[in-house]
């Protein structure tokens, strides 16, 4: 089952390796975990040996690996995976993104050390898989701040958070049960446990939380249509278009849109391409028309009246279709 796992989500297979090796080996004998071990490898090797090959052994170039991870971590998944920011290799700030990640690791930390020192005089297990879970999730961050660019960050590594929330959410309710907690107590801890180490919390609380359909119209969908177009360019080059109505026109119409900021490819080896195209995709907003010339007769979509590089076509609401004439 563990092996069967990494098919489905091996970044939390690798994440919680190092909890599940550690429970292995205090409970489990060194032949045990030898053959367990081998039996994961062989069953996980088909899609070991596929990543390796589409992230490490197809990239013939070191340079264009590092740059693509350098894209990937920084700009692309920084509210996910960068928490230190560098430049020039110097560290200069933590990432504004994370200072409520920061604020609710900390809060963590501080509870953990408060009941470690009340449990000091007890054998409590619930509590010491908490206590290790939290050791991996403070290596983690170390060898974050240390190495901020890598492949293994690629994984997400903070989804530990996950198992200890599980771990504490244990040991809190095998303690409440040994204790006979009044019900006021335990309705304390249970509202801790849903907000405390949750961001939600920050949702509720804010005043400009709005019901988004992020649906393009039929309207527009049967303007682009009536186009003929094989291709439609949309301003889909930054963070901000992640949640843009435009998203859905390649996917409902089967029309290529070239590249969007919000679909990255899966491997390393394809990422230079994507990042290639979000580059020009901006430039021939910003006015390079003769970057996207290689395309064939093509639209874009805009969300002016006129743009240097297209005869204006039709409008639906900001949006305004254009084709290419360079």
């Amino acid at each position: 089952m563990f092996s069967l796992s990494a098919y489905f989500q091996l970044a939390a297979f690798v994440v919680w390796l190092p909890f599940i090796g550690i429970l292995y080996l205090k409970n489990t004998n060194v032949k045990t975990i030898f053959k367990t071990s081998v039996l994961v490898v062989f069953f996980t090797s088909p899609l070991l040996y596929t990543l390796l090959v589409n992230n490490y052994i197809n990239i013939t170039e070191q340079k264009i690996k590092i740059s693509s991870l350098d894209y990937i971590i920084t700009k692309y998944m920084r509210n996910h995976v960068y928490p230190f920011v560098f430049e020039d290799n110097k560290f200069k700030n933590i990432n504004s993104d994370w200072n409520d990640d920061f604020l609710n690791i900390g809060l963590f930390f501080l509870l953990l050390l408060i009941i470690s020192f009340l449990f000091r005089f007890e054998k409590n297990t619930q509590l010491l898989m908490v206590q290790i879970s939290a050791g991996i999730l403070l290596t983690y961050l170390i060898l974050n701040f240390i190495f901020p660019v890598n492949s293994f960050i690629l994984l997400q590594p903070y989804k530990i958070i996950t198992l200890i929330a599980l771990l504490l959410n244990l040991f809190l309710t095998s303690e409440i049960n040994k204790r006979n907690f009044k019900s006021g107590f335990v309705l304390f801890i249970i509202l801790i446990s849903l907000f405390g180490f949750n961001n939600r919390i920050y949702d509720f609380s804010s005043n400009n939380i709005k019901d988004q359909n992020f649906n393009s119209s039929i309207v527009l969908q049967n303007m682009i249509i009536d186009t003929s177009t094989s291709v439609v360019v949309l301003p889909l080059y930054d963070n901000g278009s992640v949640q843009s109505e435009l998203l859905d026109l390649e996917i409902k119409l089967g029309i290529d849109s070239y590249v969007s900021f919000k679909y990255f490819p899966q491997t390393i080896k394809d990422t230079a391409q994507w990042i290639e195209r979000i580059d020009l995709i901006k430039r021939f907003y910003d006015g390079e028309c003769q970057v996207l010339s290689f395309l064939d007769d093509f639209i874009f979509i805009y969300d002016q009246d006129t743009h240097p590089c297209g005869e204006f076509l039709s409008k639906e609401n900001s949006n305004n279709i254009f084709k290419f004439n360079y």
